[in-house]
């Protein structure tokens, strides 16, 4: 019996890569400046921010430590994951656990929505911070 023939089909290893799928993007609008980018659904707004070049302000390199990356979200609040209990307890911890108020580190994308980035960098820079023995501190609070 004779073996039957194998196809070999090489791939293009610098062809594109096919799209993401339609249904794993959204859309984030940044107030004030008005930028509106693609957001991949999962990623966090400052995940987000970065990847599209969205001022975003972020001291602590977005790790839940410093509340420079808060937003108030101003449509889509279901289209952000829950609260966690860190993004909860720094929000405390700064008096910014507000309605409305999530950390851009924290929150991630799962559909259309739209944020006002709530400092400046220039307000990040002048408020932020000597780091302490446990724990990063504000220079008298925020604002």
């Amino acid at each position: 019996m004779p073996e039957p023939k194998v196809k070999i089909v090489l791939e293009d290893p610098f062809a594109e890569l096919p799209e993401e799928p339609v249904e794993d993007r959204a859309r984030v609008r940044f107030e004030p400046s008005g930028q509106e980018v693609p957001a991949r659904k999962g990623k966090t707004l400052l995940e987000t921010a970065r990847t599209e070049g969205v001022a975003l302000p972020h001291a602590c390199n977005g790790r839940s430590r410093c509340g420079t990356c808060r937003v108030r979200v101003l449509a889509g609040p279901l289209n952000l994951n829950e609260i966690d209990a860190v993004e909860r307890r720094t929000l405390q911890q700064y008096r910014v656990y507000l309605p409305g108020i999530r950390l851009g580190c924290r929150a991630r994308v799962l559909g259309d929505c739209s944020v006002n980035v709530e400092m400046t960098a220039e307000q990040a820079h002048a408020s932020w911070c000597e780091k302490g023995s446990s724990a990063w501190r504000p220079r008298g609070g925020f604002k």
